[in-house]
């Protein structure tokens, strides 16, 4: 077995981030109203700006990866409810 190498200084903020992102994911599915349509998690949104907000903070790839651990994995998609 080779030598132990020591995690890397950047190690720590990959940590952070990473914690960031779940729960940032976590609080925009507070606002979400999810249903099953033909096997794919619809999440519906009350405004535009979340659906932009789930797009741009890439909050669908965590989820995905949680739906995946938990033996429900499907695509997702984030719409806004009609004003």
């Amino acid at each position: 077995m080779g030598a132990v190498v020591p995690a890397p200084a950047w190690w720590p903020e990959a940590l952070a981030a990473t914690r960031r992102r779940r729960e940032y994911t976590a609080q925009l599915l507070t606002h979400a109203t999810p249903s099953v349509d033909h096997g794919r998690l619809l999440l519906e949104f009350p405004a535009p700006d979340l659906v932009a907000d789930w797009h741009d903070s890439r909050a669908g790839d965590a989820l995905d990866g949680a739906l995946e651990h938990l033996g429900r994995a499907m695509p997702n998609e984030a719409v806004s409810l009609p004003a």
